[in-house]
């Protein structure tokens, strides 16, 4: 994992991606892990639509991760939610996420969850789950 700032974002290599979009929304760290970043990077290009991010890093610090046994994927800069607009865009970006090799898929109501995490520590992958509405 390293830590990104608005001046050392490697816009170049994550063209459809800025810092802003992908800090934690509570401490404004921004800490990723860079092969999950360039695999985002490929579903992106795969998919061929704008993936609009609600939730990339997330500190240990950050509420939905404090009240967690274990801080999880997002504090770990592997993971991503991104809004889904229709059902051709959810199954669009779904099968991007496959194709790049996501281990962790969440299929929400309005958003999908992509993460890279293998099994161990606790994690199985590859998963798939649905998050109650």
């Amino acid at each position: 994992m390293k830590q990104f700032t608005q001046e050392t974002w490697p816009k170049d290599r994550w063209p459809n991606f800025s810092m802003s979009e992908m800090k934690c929304s509570h401490s404004g760290e921004c800490w990723l892990d860079e092969p999950f970043m360039d695999r985002l990077q490929r579903a992106r290009k795969r998919a061929g639509r704008a993936f609009v991010v609600t939730s990339g890093y997330r500190s240990p610090q950050h509420p939905i991760e404090a009240v967690k046994p274990k801080p999880g994927s997002h504090s770990k800069g592997q993971a991503v939610d991104i809004a889904v607009g229709t059902s051709r865009g959810r199954f669009t970006i779904l099968e991007a996420f496959i194709w790049c090799g996501m281990t962790g898929i969440g299929v929400g109501e309005e958003f999908l969850h992509g993460d890279d995490l293998q099994s161990g520590d606790g994690v199985v992958r590859p998963a798939l789950w649905n998050y109650p509405s």
